[in-house]
């Protein structure tokens, strides 16, 4: 792993790491059909009226018998044996049926964000089985926000073009996450094919008192706005942030002062409540 020409003396430790890596592989390889997997969603609020407007899916894993795992620990694992293309189609089919569900209880306006990794995107067909969901469930093609990261769009930009332009045809929204970690810059985003950029919670942590990342994120703001492109700010965890990114003029929010990620049942109670009852400007807009 270190590259040709080292050398390297035996530590029992890399041992009993290479045995867990194995294990966990193991149990892996079965979690879709033992249905171990799982979404929870994680709110998005609009700046404009406090509403929720839209949900990202994040995968969970329960393996039978074991204590859970984080997504840390198994989407590396996932990543690198290919089982990442099997979790996303599932994550996929699972995220339109329950946007649909949530469509059908009035909850209309929301949007569904879903994360793609490098080999999910370089995957055979993803672009027809995404079209698929989306008519299987009834669905609008911007219902669907497919978020990658700045480093999975810099990484192999020649390779992505192709999948990208696809599901812009389809008419997907498409969303960079992380976005001021990777290596682009801010002219990049003239010529990248997005709707949204998620600015990392890496800017947003220190506001309102560090400066240089107020100035940052500010920027990026004026340019992404300025080009059509929709602007959330990630990691939002107390009221003095969520102050600084609305005077900002950030489009929508998302951390753990809005809400923690949630079962189904629980993210849907919440949109209802906020759809009724929108808090006022900044305040925490989590209910207890």
């Amino acid at each position: 792993r270190m590259g040709r020409s080292t050398f390297r003396y035996h530590a029992s430790r890399l041992n009993d790491e290479s045995i867990e890596r194995l294990k966990l592989e193991t149990h892996l390889l079965g979690a879709c059909k033992r249905r171990e997997l799982r979404l929870l969603y994680q709110p998005l609020v609009r700046r404009s009226d406090g509403k929720v407007c839209g949900a990202e899916a994040l995968l969970r894993w329960q393996p039978s018998g074991l204590p859970r795992i984080g997504p840390d620990r198994f989407l590396p694992i996932a990543e690198e044996t290919g089982l990442i293309v099997e979790f996303g189609e599932w994550v996929i089919e699972e995220a339109c049926s329950q946007l649909a569900r949530w469509h059908a209880q009035g909850l209309g306006h929301l949007r569904m964000s879903v994360n793609l990794s490098v080999r999910e995107l370089a995957a055979p067909g993803l672009v027809d089985w995404v079209g698929r969901c989306i008519e299987r469930h009834g669905l609008e093609r911007h219902d669907l926000r497919i978020e990658l990261s700045e480093r999975v769009l810099m990484e192999k930009p020649l390779r992505n073009a192709g999948p990208l332009e696809g599901l812009r045809r389809l008419g997907v929204d498409l969303s960079i996450g992380e976005f001021g970690l990777g290596d682009s810059s801010l002219s990049d985003l003239r010529h990248l094919p997005v709707d949204e950029i998620k600015i990392d919670r890496a800017f947003t942590a220190g506001l309102p008192q560090a400066h240089a990342d107020l100035a940052i994120v500010r920027a990026i703001v004026v340019l992404a706005q300025s080009l059509g492109i929709r602007v959330v700010a990630e990691g939002i965890e107390h009221p003095e942030q969520l102050r600084a990114v609305q005077n900002l003029g950030i489009d929508e929010f998302q951390g753990y002062l809005l809400g923690h990620p949630m079962q189904a049942d629980e993210f849907g109670t919440l949109a209802h409540i906020y759809e009724l009852n929108p808090p006022p400007l900044g305040t925490s807009l989590a209910i207890d």
